[in-house]
């Protein structure tokens, strides 16, 4: 823990903060008016960013974009305050950093406090907040991110989006900062609870009164706008918690991964212990540096930005593997077996085809030739290299896994024309793996972590789903070792979407291996790294 960390703990005790949570609900009512006299809508004067406030459903909507005119994606930006505080504009530097730095516009909407009106009012206003957004930016192109009351909206937006009778394409990603809900079982209240004596700023109690304000008299409230966990995710991208694992509202992380999974939304988990709610929101926090070092290391808003940045690139990936098609350049490059998979091959990797077939063989080297055990590929792409491997391994339980459905798609028509039996696909996040610790055998990687937004996470996760003394193996692109390859990458799959920096070097994924597994056997050639690694039993 950092002294920042130390020292705003101690701020918030000696303060007495959490005490005021405690209040009967007269008297908090009182304190919380008092809080409010000092926030609420404000208008930007600044030059910093272009600013437009609409009016939605009789409240005001702040929109603040990087250029005059609309981006091609937007993010709806929820304020916390438990529904019941306004916001200030503390805010407002938070979304210029995200509009700035993920190309997104923001949307602010100053929501209707539950200390006025019922919650339905407020999600009847954030929801046509978003319908204008899907109009505008279209499908696919919006994301939703908040922080405490305002995380559990911008889950709940997804929510109430399926209990429409029509309901309008959901968020690609969703971003929830310490998410709050009701508590609504015993599971969640018992966590809660227990949760409560390291928690320094809120109380459990707070947790049961404020159901009171959100419903302000209303008695047909849905589940799902008091708790938030009780909602149908179904549809949308990904999505990603933000977590002290020191605060009460952790306790219900639990029932919110029981949704995803439900709804088979990939999602991640943050959670760093003896912080703060809603820490990574505040700019004085450096507890994320060593493993943001390489994307924004200077504040905790750094790790927030970092996040939907690495959702965009995500997004550029799938997108640019979509132009693979139905066709079979893709293939020809990869086998390296038509004309202009040739070309290719020889133009940007400097290979012939007996190369490229050399270092496959060594990347696939780690497969006993009858292996009956669990495999996990990841990423599959379109299964042109291991179909035909799998048809020789019918005892064994193999798993194929990518972030692209289209590619996907393609890996399981190979499946299907092989009738391969022992093949199963699953649509997900390499930095997220949706299976138990030890679940395989084996774990292959062709041609992947070249493109992975967030390596750093891809490594812990394969080495996290290993059973102990399995076997990693694979092979990627390495920096270094030829002067064309790299300014191909540089200027040509980077800007396409199908490589995303930083990448290893020889020595540097030499250093990685060994410092992660029991025994190492890799080596290059040229451009491309293969290798065979067991995890120690």
């Amino acid at each position: 823990m950092s002294i920042f960390a130390s020292i705003l703990r101690a701020v918030y005790r000696l303060s007495g903060v959490k005490k005021s949570f405690t209040l009967p609900e007269n008297e908090l009512r009182k304190e919380i008016e008092k809080q409010n006299q000092h926030r609420g809508v404000f208008t930007p004067t600044d030059h910093k960013a272009y600013y437009e406030t609409i009016t939605v459903n009789g409240f005001p909507c702040l929109i603040v974009r990087e250029n005059p005119n609309p981006s091609k994606c937007a993010i709806l930006y929820f304020f916390g305050g438990g529904m019941v505080i306004g916001p200030d504009k503390g805010d407002l530097p938070v979304m210029r950093k995200l509009c700035r730095e993920t190309d997104c516009d923001v949307w602010f909407p100053f929501y209707p406090l539950c200390m006025e009106h019922c919650i339905t009012e407020t999600y009847e206003m954030v929801y046509e907040c978003y319908r204008r957004m899907i109009g505008i930016y279209g499908g696919g192109n919006v994301s939703t991110c908040g922080f405490s009351s305002g995380g559990a909206l911008a889950l709940g937006i997804a929510a109430h989006n399926n209990a429409q009778p029509e309901p309008l394409p959901q968020p690609r990603h969703i971003v929830a900062v310490s998410p709050g809900e009701v508590p609504w079982n015993d599971g969640e209240k018992s966590r809660m609870k227990a949760l409560n004596e390291r928690d320094v700023s809120i109380d459990y109690a707070f947790m049961v009164t404020v159901e009171k304000f959100m419903r302000h008299g209303c008695k047909n409230v849905p589940d799902y706008m008091l708790s938030g966990s009780r909602g149908d995710f179904t549809g949308v991208g990904d999505i990603h918690f933000f977590y002290s694992a020191d605060e009460v509202l952790y306790g219900a992380l639990p029932d919110f991964e029981e949704t995803c999974k439900r709804a088979k939304v990939p999602y991640t988990v943050s959670a760093r212990p003896k912080m703060v709610h809603c820490y990574c929101m505040l700019p004085i926090f450096q507890e994320n540096y060593g493993y943001f070092k390489k994307m924004r290391p200077e504040t905790a808003i750094g790790l927030l930005v970092s996040g939907v940045r690495n959702m965009g690139r995500k997004e550029a990936i799938r997108s640019a593997y979509r132009l693979t098609g139905g066709n079979n350049f893709y293939d020809g490059m990869i086998t390296c077996s038509t004309l202009s998979g040739k070309a290719v091959c020889r133009l940007v990797w400097a290979m012939n085809k007996a190369e490229n077939d050399a270092y496959l063989e060594k990347a696939l080297s780690g497969i006993p030739e009858h292996f009956s055990g669990k495999l996990l590929e990841v990423p599959v792409g379109t299964g042109v290299l291991t179909m035909p491997l799998y048809r020789t391994k019918p005892k064994a339980d193999i798993t194929c896994l990518d972030y692209s459905a289209d590619m996907m798609g393609q890996a399981q028509e190979k499946a299907d024309r092989l009738h391969l039996k022992n093949v199963t696909f699953q649509q997900g996040d390499v930095g997220a793996l949706p299976y138990a610790d030890g679940a395989f055998d084996i774990v292959l990687s062709l041609n992947g972590f070249h493109a992975f937004p967030d390596k750093e996470a891809a490594y812990r996760e394969v080495f996290r789903v290993l059973k102990p003394g399995g076997t990693f193996c694979g092979c990627f692109y390495v920096r270094g070792e030829h002067k064309r390859t790299d300014w191909f990458v540089r200027h040509v799959y980077e800007r396409t979407g199908f490589f995303t920096p930083p990448y290893e070097t020889v020595s540097s994924l030499k250093a990685r291996l060994e410092g992660m597994y029991a025994d190492v056997d890799m080596g290059n050639l040229k451009s491309m790294a293969w290798f065979v690694c067991q995890k120690a039993e």
